[in-house]
């Protein structure tokens, strides 16, 4: 996660002997995701997990919107039962694990990626592991359902 000492990343390059630039690495997650959004990038959930999610999220926009409610869940704290459980503070750029995004648009785009969305997103319950992290802690995962070609589910 971007505040340990040392990334995963940067452990895994150094046993294959490649070099790792890490531009994102340890930056202030808040300014990033609001410079995405000033920028007009259009970021979509793709998946995300509980505790702090539900299925709502998925194909979702981030923007500022989605930002105050994620900090609003970071600022409600975590229960004692998450906290015993292992699991940490919701990062707002998901670096624990808690959600993934797809962006979509945005000003290095030529034109949007159009995407044809089921109504309702897969959901997957998971198991919880015995490991630390929110990664490991969800009970469920939820992830954006495509229509194929045909447009089915």
């Amino acid at each position: 996660v971007g505040t340990m000492e040392r990334n995963w990343m940067e452990r895994c390059c150094e046993a294959a002997g490649i070099n790792v630039h890490l531009p994102l690495w340890a930056i202030n997650r808040e300014e990033a995701l609001n410079t995405m959004i000033a920028e007009d990038f259009e970021i979509i959930f793709s998946c995300v997990k509980s505790p702090f999610f539900d299925a709502s999220w998925i194909n979702r926009q981030l923007d500022r919107t989605a930002l105050d409610d994620m900090k609003k869940m970071i600022s409600s704290g975590l229960t004692p039962e998450q906290i015993n459980d292992g699991v940490k503070p919701l990062d707002l750029c998901g670096e624990r694990g808690e959600y993934h995004t797809m962006c979509i648009g945005g000003p290095l785009y030529k034109s949007k990626i159009c995407l044809d969305v089921n109504d309702e997103p897969n959901k997957q319950e998971t198991k919880q592991t015995s490991w630390k992290g929110n990664i490991h802690n969800s009970s469920c995962l939820w992830t954006i359902s495509l229509k194929d070609d045909e447009g089915n589910k």
